[in-house]
């Protein structure tokens, strides 16, 4: 185990209770408002840099504070529909259900990360990096970064691509080598 193994430990408990003490509605709903606030603010963005070209005269600007308005305005809409809804479980008396469905998410939101800053580390750093190398959790992360690498560009996609095989037939010759080093290094029967 390594500083990263322990790094994700620690984003995988931090995520848990963050989870678990917010419940599942309103993190759900705070996931939705950063997607759905992404998608229209992707797509309304020019419409509100239009009307606030009247303050703004730097159409530059307009176009980056229409973008965040819009994010800001949608995420704040579904949130508070989240928090109406969470106010809704906790009337009904399903508030453990809402805090135990918490921090099941919480952990599959922690495991997303965790495979997402595997991809960027794999993709970026040389193939024989000894904190990938040598992390316990790095081999079942970079099979889920895997997954994820078909919704980044081409590029960063075949650079993931070729670093995840050098990674996965190391880790492959360290199961059969049962992990012991040689004198120089590297691993040996």
């Amino acid at each position: 185990m390594n500083n990263l193994d322990l790094f994700f430990i620690v984003l995988i408990g931090v995520s848990i209770l963050y989870s678990l003490i917010r419940g599942l509605v309103r993190e759900i709903f705070s996931f939705l408002a950063i997607i759905f606030g992404f998608i229209g603010a992707s797509y309304g963005y020019t419409h509100v840099s239009r009307w606030l070209g009247s303050w703004v005269e730097n159409e530059f600007l307009a176009l980056i504070f229409g973008f965040f308005l819009l994010l800001l305005v949608i995420s704040v809409v579904i949130g508070l529909l989240g928090r109406l809804l969470s106010g809704l479980v906790k009337k009904a008396r399903l508030s453990w259900a809402d805090r135990i469905g918490g921090a099941a998410f919480g952990f599959l939101k922690a495991i997303l990360l965790i495979a997402i800053f595997c991809l960027v580390l794999t993709a970026f750093l040389p193939s024989k990096s000894k904190i990938l190398s040598d992390s316990k959790i790095a081999p079942a992360a970079v099979t889920i970064a895997g997954g994820l690498s078909v919704l980044v560009p081409e590029k960063l996609q075949t650079l993931y691509a070729e670093k995840e095989k050098a990674l996965k037939k190391y880790w492959a010759s360290q199961e059969l080598n049962g992990g012991k080093s040689d004198p120089k290094g590297g691993k040996k029967p």
